[in-house]
């Protein structure tokens, strides 16, 4: 898989179901001269299969497509090529969502109501390997990067609306244990309460 990592232009996939969106997200894209659209997909599977067949520097991704996960498309993509940079749009913000990708070592989440603008101006910091500090999304993937495997368990079953005790007698482990893992979650993520 050749790739071109050394600088502009960065080669970009953009995977969404929706064709306006695909099409409009690929043209604002296309507006910045650092990035070079070389492909759309409207499918998990096609996005894997030009990702195979491009090696791009990035694929801007949507959580939602018809046929597979976005996140089984990251998954996919980082157990083959750990350099392809990865932004996520999803169409609710979802803290789950971004600790489910920072474990991919995704680089960006973003609103897909975000402006076009936006998007692509992400896109381009996240290939000249910029953070991007202002989107609180990221800020949270980035201190989500410190939680254990079991914080992550722990956090997921929080997201999803249980309570301790359900989420200890999901995890099989003792109502004091989640109560620790919860302490621990709220001072490496900087909140007060759920």
């Amino acid at each position: 898989m050749a790739t071109n990592r050394s600088g502009p232009p960065w080669r970009v996939i953009v995977a969404d179901g929706l064709p306006l969106l695909r099409d409009a997200l690929a043209q604002q894209l296309e507006s910045r001269l650092e990035l070079l659209v070389v492909a759309t997909a409207a499918t998990g599977q096609e996005a894997l299969r030009l990702v195979a067949e491009h090696g791009p520097d990035l694929l801007v991704l949507d959580v939602h497509l018809p046929d597979v996960s976005g996140l089984d498309v990251a998954r996919a993509i980082r157990s083959a090529d750990s350099l392809i940079q990865l932004l996520v749009l999803t169409s609710y913000d979802s803290s789950a969502c971004a600790v489910n990708f920072a474990r991919l070592g995704v680089q960006g989440v973003l609103s897909k109501a975000a402006p076009g603008a936006e998007i692509a101006a992400a896109a381009a910091r996240i290939c000249a390997g910029e953070l991007l500090p202002d989107d609180p999304m990221l800020a949270f993937r980035l201190r989500a990067n410190t939680l254990t495997e079991r914080e992550h368990a722990v956090l997921a079953l929080m997201a999803a609306g249980l309570r301790n005790r359900e989420i200890a007698e999901s995890l099989e482990v003792t109502l004091k244990t989640v109560e620790y893992h919860a302490a621990n979650l709220f001072e490496k993520l900087g909140v007060r309460s759920r």
